[in-house]
């Protein structure tokens, strides 16, 4: 072995963990040193290895939480990409796999007569070093016993896997296989559905009752789980959570992974009303005073005064982005909170916007003159207000017969419609767009202070103001969205030596010497009054050039959000 885990692919890596014949293979996959790795692993104290917290569970326990220090994490997080690669998850296993959720889980069940829900008791703490060093050693893996015990000893920590390391989700699931044929091939006897997110199992069926072999239900708190069941999974070294046992007929409220799917999975209703009565207390008490009583009334029933208060922002931010995770995000409700969320986040930090409603933003589009222009307008918003855009930054689409992007934004605006919303074009301050942004039916269009307005279109159009420093491009009629940046980045190039290319026009200099005017020619004058940027190298500097910017390059194009504000507030008032 011979190739390092940054080197090889996928395929490559699956191959090389079935070729590990001892410890020093697995320092090469993992790109360790041998000695580094044995020191990390065998050498350091247990307890120099972990910290250990506590975060309270719903129920007002504590669930105690190992989290590697980061050398051993880096380790396990190399491990934990082979194992990835190694471990292919059979189709009723939907926690901690990639491009699964609880949604997926969930929907597996919906529209059933009865619902089982199933817990493990103690589940990562129940699989011990010996069972995550035999899992190796043992089919589908078979590694020697040198290689297994050094990988159970990089997963493992006080005799189990810690919930808080990165392999501890792959490992359980790869101890939990055998266990998933078996319950999927006892539901599928009995005519019934199993799937299993992490610790929790569920089954359910179309029939009128379940099957004995399944359970037998007396109540939704009174289940006897059949024998059979009961066996595999004692078998498979877990026990249930008999506390947790619940069964759900069609006419009650079936639940599958904390979501509702008697029909369709959904959240809680109670869960919809608080995301709205956060986002009514930020509104009308503000985020401090909003935060302070929700942390007054978490502390009471929950907190551990030991672990740290994640911000409310961050809490409601998470509400939203689950609710649209299972609604989907087109939900017209998801919509209305995600538009509100924006509007109190930007009215805090003083962003443009604040006081435009997010229904009204979301009909607004920007056109610009050319396709690399939405790109750096929509960089330069997040470097400035590290904020989400609801409205849409696009090149203006050029049709048969118009020769440029300026000639064909002003043909957009001179024909836009009112009732398919607010546009507002963006014109370069150069010959052309200055030409075009003249040509705007002057008995349609409003002159204002930088803008045109047509109320009757609903359309507006910006000639780009002229940010200090930059006076000389403008009275050039030279000045684009590029020219905002300075020399320095404009000569940005990437690793590969690629970025913008400029070609450089003679100036004429006039001199005056005695009585005579003498007209000088210079060919050798390199400036960006001298510039011009060629087509080729644009596209690489506003997707990969600009990104890498610092934010002070950025403080011109707070005059174009500016007045793209000033025109929304304008629109929307009337």
């Amino acid at each position: 072995m011979t190739k390092t885990l940054l080197s090889i692919t996928p395929i490559e890596q699956r191959e090389a963990f079935f070729a590990l014949k001892t410890r020093r293979d697995i320092a090469v996959l993992l790109g360790y040193r041998y000695d580094g790795l044995v020191y990390q692993i065998y050498k350091i104290p247990a307890e120099k290895k972990y910290e250990t917290f506590f975060v309270p569970k719903k129920s007002g326990e504590l669930r105690t939480i190992h989290a590697p220090s980061p050398k051993i994490k880096r380790i396990q997080r190399l491990l934990n990409e082979v194992l990835q690669n190694v471990y292919k998850p059979k189709p009723v296993v939907f926690g901690f796999t990639s491009g699964k959720n609880i949604v997926d889980n969930a929907s597996k069940h919906k529209k059933k007569n009865w619902v089982l829900n199933v817990d493990l008791e103690n589940f990562f703490p129940s699989i011990n070093f010996g069972r995550v060093r035999g899992m190796f050693m043992h089919k589908p893996y078979n590694l020697p016993d040198e290689v297994a015990t050094t990988l159970a000893k990089i997963c493992c920590f006080e005799n189990s896997i810690p919930q808080g390391a990165p392999t501890s989700p792959v490992i359980s699931n790869m101890i939990c296989a055998q266990m998933d044929s078996q319950l999927q091939d006892l539901a599928w006897k009995h005519r019934c559905f199993y799937t299993r997110y992490a610790d929790d199992i569920t089954f359910s069926t179309t029939l009128h009752e379940f099957p004995l072999e399944i359970a037998k239900v007396n109540s939704v708190l009174s289940i006897d789980l059949g024998q059979e069941l009961i066996n595999i999974i004692q078998q498979n070294g877990f026990e249930i959570n008999h506390g947790k046992v619940r069964a759900f007929a069609y006419f009650q409220r079936q639940e599958v992974t904390g979501l509702t799917v008697n029909k369709f999975p959904n959240v809680r209703r109670k869960f919809v009303m608080q995301i709205r009565s956060m986002l009514h207390a930020w509104d009308k008490k503000g985020l401090q005073t909003a935060e302070a009583e929700h942390y007054e009334l978490y502390n009471k029933r929950h907190h551990n005064q030991n672990s740290k208060l994640p911000a409310y922002k961050k809490v409601v931010k998470g509400k939203i982005d689950f609710f649209g995770m299972v609604k989907g995000l087109n939900n017209s409700r998801y919509m209305e909170f995600k538009r509100e969320y924006l509007r109190l986040s930007r009215r805090d930090k003083n962003v443009p916007f604040k006081n435009i409603s997010a229904k009204t933003e979301s009909k607004i589009i920007i056109y610009t003159e050319g396709p690399t222009d939405p790109p750096i307008l929509k960089t330069a918003w997040q470097k400035l207000y590290q904020d989400e855009i609801l409205f849409i930054i696009t090149p203006v689409e050029i049709k048969p017969g118009i020769a440029t992007g300026a000639t064909a934004l002003a043909a957009e605006l001179n024909t836009h419609r009112k009732q398919h919303g607010i546009v507002i074009g963006i014109f370069d301050r150069d010959a052309e767009g200055i030409k075009a942004y003249k040509s705007l039916h002057s008995g349609e269009f409003e002159e204002k202070d930088g803008f045109k307005i047509s109320i009757d279109r609903n359309a507006a159009a910006i000639i780009l103001p002229i940010p200090t420093g930059k006076e000389k491009l403008a009275e050039l009629d030279k000045l684009w969205i590029e020219n905002y940046f300075s020399e320095t980045a404009l000569n940005t190039k990437t690793t590969d030596g690629k970025g913008l290319a400029f070609e450089y026009k003679p100036v004429v200099v006039t001199k005056k010497i005695g009585d005579k005017i003498i007209e000088e020619t210079k060919t050798d004058e390199r400036s960006l009054e001298t510039a011009v940027i060629k087509d080729g190298g644009k596209r690489i500097f506003a997707e990969k050039i600009v990104p890498t910017l610092p934010v002070d390059e950025f403080k011109g194009f707070e005059l174009v959000f500016e007045k793209i504000n000033e025109i929304a507030e304008l629109l929307q008032e009337l």
